[in-house]
């Protein structure tokens, strides 16, 4: 029998194995790596400007610090919030509406399997697919980096650890919303039609307060630019608005996360009241 620890495992092993036998998927999941690679390939190029010089490509002396915040953070922008989102568009819409819609629930909770476990199971989907798109190819990068150049570890331990953490922030925070819109709509197209106004609808109303009425507090509105905003202040460099206190980002980001937990919490339940 499966140990009780693990029970919730059993949801993502099949989740992936379904998911993963759409050639569609598995080809932007692929694709989603693209920036990784390029990383990769910029972190040799600028610790090995010697060789290239000597067989006649020049470089300027910019190119030498190119990998810094600014590289990072375009990396995990690219990567994890831009490509990331999309394929949470994807895969997040249907984890628990799919259940919702056939009654399933009262199936899973009939067994020795709880509320808790379930939550469990649905999140290390996206937990998974997404630490392959942020802190893992991050972390090589950035191990790769300080390997090649000595002293640049030592230099950038905030850096490392604040992509570390703020990959966490980001695909915690995500899957809970997500999690959460799947969870209060039956139907998947229309649960994917809810995050995509969350996430890029919604924030527009929010800018418009912002800048047509100069009320900062309209831009609280727009999850990722709070996410990115907040973010910033973990590894340093330039933050995405200087105008919004980071106080206030972070207490958007954390109640985003708090009351997309109430509604999971409030929504899965073993049976449904009919009014």
């Amino acid at each position: 029998p499966t140990p009780q620890w693990s029970r919730f495992l059993i949801l993502p092993r099949y989740g992936l194995k379904r998911l993963f036998s759409s050639r569609v998927v598995l080809a932007y999941y692929v694709a989603c790596q693209i920036p990784f690679l390029i990383g990769l390939a910029m972190v040799y190029i600028t610790n090995n400007l010697e060789m290239l010089q000597k067989i006649g490509i020049e470089f300027d002396a910019d190119t030498i610090e190119f990998i810094g915040v600014a590289f990072f953070r375009r990396i995990f922008w690219i990567q994890g919030m831009g490509m990331g989102f999309i394929l949470m568009m994807i895969v997040g819409p249907g984890l628990i509406s799919s259940d919702t819609a056939n009654n399933a629930l009262p199936l899973y909770f009939s067994r020795p399997f709880t509320r808790l476990e379930y939550v469990l199971g649905k999140a290390s989907l996206p937990l998974l697919l997404m630490s392959g798109l942020t802190w893992i190819p991050q972390a090589i990068l950035f191990t790769l980096q300080s390997s090649m150049k000595e002293g640049w570890f030592a230099e950038n331990v905030r850096l490392g650890a604040g992509l570390f953490v703020g990959s966490w922030v980001w695909i915690v925070v995500l899957t809970l919303i997500t999690l959460a819109i799947s969870a209060s709509v039956k139907r998947k197209l229309a649960a994917m039609i809810y995050v995509f106004a969350v996430f890029m609808v919604l924030p527009g109303f929010g800018e418009m307060i912002h800048f047509q009425l100069g009320l900062w507090w309209g831009s609280l509105l727009s999850p990722i630019d709070k996410m990115l905003n907040a973010l910033s202040t973990l590894y340093g460099g330039v933050r995405a608005e200087p105008d919004v206190p980071v106080a206030a980002s972070w207490a958007a980001v954390g109640a985003y996360g708090l009351v997309s937990a109430w509604v999971l919490r409030r929504k899965l339940q073993a049976y449904e009241v009919v009014r």
